[in-house]
């Protein structure tokens, strides 16, 4: 039996590797391994389209022979499927976009490049393979690169993904579907916690860096927090913002950055959590708010890299030269000092 999957609560570039993934592997079975994000579960009701999924109850792991995972390799990351990736009877197959290619597990094939978008490097393969894509899978596509690199304008964005977003718009891809999955309104849940974190944003100047740090609590679980936080980012115009936001017992920690200077993934990576450059997340459970607001700002002087100074950049002492000095004794002057 094969199997493609993908990391907890899905996003829109999860659900469209995998589908690109299943045109790859057509006898595999695509299945979640967990909850989806709410606009993903909304998409699947409202579209038209030939996905078919498979419950997990209805796959027999004992019979899985090859496992393909989009998205992630991190074991934790994929539910009950992790048990697998250290089955020798079990081949994996990793497609990727985040750093760290280092696997605690063999892969039988591992495709892990920088790319802003797991969805990029699936249709790079399916290009090279010269395999057809509907203007429904195209649509899907393009849903996923845009989400993932917050339409093509992150930090994580690449080159390859303009590429892979103009092919696939090339080939039919409905850019009014795309646009109304990406404007959603948010629910009364989560306008809770999205005015609780507007009322407690501090901004702290880090190595020269403008870091935000918002907080917000709630006794229920509220879905789709990386949509509320985004949300905030935007409309406060935040270089780099991250999120605590406590959930009943657990503390949820959400990051995003559209700076280089600012690697999220480095800090979620602090709380065993994990991401890319500009987007990351990570699950606290042992921390209170306080604990963890504290333990995230010990930690950020020495993840964020420090802009560039005058004095980083300029010659130490000043050379001068007279107003009227002839041209070539200036001339003299920057090349014996190398300038």
């Amino acid at each position: 039996m094969q199997v493609i999957t993908t990391h907890l609560n899905a996003d829109f570039d999860c659900l469209a590797s995998m589908m690109a993934a299943k045109i790859l592997y057509p006898q595999a079975h695509m299945v979640f391994p967990g909850s989806t994000e709410r606009l993903v579960e909304i998409f699947l009701k409202e579209e038209s389209h030939s996905l078919e999924f498979t419950r997990i109850k209805d796959i027999p792991l004992d019979q899985v022979r090859l496992l393909v995972v989009v998205d992630t390799h991190t074991a934790e990351r994929i539910g009950v499927f992790s048990p697998l990736l250290d089955n020798s009877q079990v081949e994996v197959h990793i497609y990727d976009h985040h750093p760290d290619p280092q696997l605690d597990f063999k892969a039988g094939r591992k495709i892990i490049k920088k790319r802003g978008a797991t969805t990029t490097i699936l249709h790079e393969v399916l290009l090279e393979k010269n395999m057809p894509l509907t203007s429904e899978e195209c649509t899907l596509m393009v849903l996923g690169i845009y989400q993932d690199t917050h339409s093509l304008v992150s930090v994580s964005t690449t080159p390859e993904d303009l590429t892979a977003a103009g092919d696939l718009i090339k080939r039919g891809a409905d850019l009014n579907r795309v646009s109304s999955y990406m404007r959603q309104k948010l629910n009364s849940e989560q306008l809770d916690i999205f005015n609780g974190m507007l009322s407690s944003l501090e901004n702290h100047l880090i190595n020269g860096v403008e870091v935000s740090l918002t907080t917000a609590s709630s006794d229920h679980f509220v879905r789709d927090l990386a949509y509320v936080v985004q949300n905030v980012m935007d409309l406060e115009n935040l270089s780099a913002v991250f999120a605590l936001i406590r959930l009943d017992k657990r503390i949820y920690l959400i990051a995003r950055s559209s700076i280089p200077e600012v690697n999220v993934a480095e800090l979620a990576q602090v709380f065993g959590g994990g991401g890319h450059e500009s987007a990351a997340s990570a699950t606290i459970k042992e921390l209170t708010l306080v604990q963890a607001k504290e333990k995230l700002l010990g930690n950020l002087e020495s993840l964020v890299q420090p802009l560039s100074r005058i004095r980083d950049i300029m010659h130490a002492p000043a050379i001068v030269v007279d107003v009227d000095e002839p041209i070539q004794s200036v001339e003299k002057k920057l090349t014996l000092y190398n300038l």
